[in-house]
């Protein structure tokens, strides 16, 4: 995948970075940035060739003695979202089929989003007394991150999220259900808000990111072909004829 430039400090539009009451300043991003590049460089490396989970990941790193920067001491460890747009890769061999496989082109590194891990045994019942969104819910244990509550500086994260605009079936698919007497009961899903949301994450770099592909082969392995065709190519391919054919999606 492209790479960060770890010395660029780059403020976008709805940026956590913009300023105000709860504006994170440069010094503090070099801070984080100088603990979260060595975890990054040796210790999820590791991880993979170990096949550790996600929680194995975090329970490991929870007992590092050598650094106190992950898995956030607070109970609220910050993961930067990443989307990836509609341009398609048909390159690999299920890329009708997956999108980790099927869109291959992410956005600019960018700190305008983020999720958010809690750490549950941490939490009192003051948190729960104010709690915002899935991006931020306890900003009162979690602190403060922009006045959407939602952002992170990219190159300090240890973990990220793969964001899908997706195909327009997937997206379409949201749209079922989602009316009642003539009335969208959440929000618009069809082709027009799809786009919308693809030029939302404009302009996507051109060089392809291979990063999120590389699971299939694994799980293929794991499981074997067959009870890989069972578990998730065929029902997959079930569900998105049905969902084509549904709402008449002609592609």
């Amino acid at each position: 995948m492209p790479l960060e430039n770890l010395t660029h400090y780059p403020v976008f539009p709805e940026s956590v970075f913009q300023g105000g009451p709860y504006f994170t300043g440069i010094e503090r991003r070099k801070k984080d940035r100088l603990q979260a590049i060595p975890i990054r460089k040796r210790e999820i490396p590791y991880a993979l060739e170990q096949h550790q989970t996600i929680l194995e990941f975090i329970h490991n790193q929870k007992r590092n003695t050598n650094q106190t920067y992950f898995p956030n001491p607070n109970g609220c460890t910050r993961l930067v979202g990443l989307k990836y747009g509609t341009n398609i890769s048909n390159t690999l061999k299920y890329s009708s089929i997956l999108m980790t496989q099927t869109f291959l082109h992410h956005e600019q590194y960018k700190d305008h989003w983020s999720k958010v891990i809690i750490d549950v045994t941490t939490i009192i019942d003051q948190d729960l007394e104010y709690v915002e969104t899935m991006h931020n819910p306890f900003p009162r244990r979690c602190g403060r991150n922009g006045k959407k509550s939602s952002g992170m500086d990219f190159s300090s994260a240890i973990l990220r999220i793969a964001h899908y605009v997706g195909s327009l079936e997937s997206w379409m698919e949201r749209s079922i259900g989602n009316e009642e007497n003539g009335v969208i009961l959440v929000r618009a899903m069809n082709e027009e808000t799809w786009k919308k949301r693809n030029d939302q994450g404009k302009p996507y770099h051109l060089e392809m990111d291979w990063s999120m592909t590389r699971w299939v082969d694994a799980f293929i392995s794991i499981v074997g072909k067959d009870m890989a065709d069972d578990l998730l190519f065929v029902p997959l391919e079930k569900q998105i004829a049905y969902v084509k054919k549904k709402l008449n999606i002609q592609l």
